[in-house]
C-alpha cells in the first residue's frame, strides 16, 4: 500500500508489478522507475523502423546452413525471444 501511495500508482497495479515484474515500458514502469530513481528512456524504440524485413532475411540467409533441422532450430530460437523487450539506441544497430 505504501509503494502505491508514494509512487502515485494504483495499489493493484503496484501489486501486479511486484508479483509479475514488468516486461514492457508503460506509464506504470515509468512511474516506478521515477520513484526508485532508476534511469529510463522516455521514448520507446520502434524496432520495425530500425530493422527492415530484407535486412532480417539477409541475416537469416547468412546463418542458416540450408537444412530443415537448422531452420527449425532457428525458428525455435526466434520464438523463444518473444518475451524479451530490448531497447537499443539507433546508433547501436548497423
Amino acid at each position: 500500500m505504501e509503494l502505491s501511495i508514494s509512487a502515485n500508482i494504483d495499489y493493484h497495479a503496484a501489486r501486479r508489478a511486484l508479483l509479475n515484474g514488468i516486461k514492457n515500458q508503460t506509464k506504470l514502469s515509468d512511474s516506478l522507475c521515477t520513484y526508485f530513481s532508476i534511469f529510463h528512456r522516455k521514448e520507446k524504440v520502434q524496432t520495425r523502423e530500425n530493422w527492415s524485413k530484407p535486412k532480417l532475411r539477409k541475416v537469416l540467409e547468412d546463418v542458416w546452413d540450408g537444412s530443415e533441422a537448422h531452420a527449425e532450430l532457428i525458428a525455435q530460437l526466434l520464438q523463444s525471444t518473444k518475451v524479451f523487450r530490448i531497447e537499443r539506441k539507433s546508433a547501436d544497430i548497423e
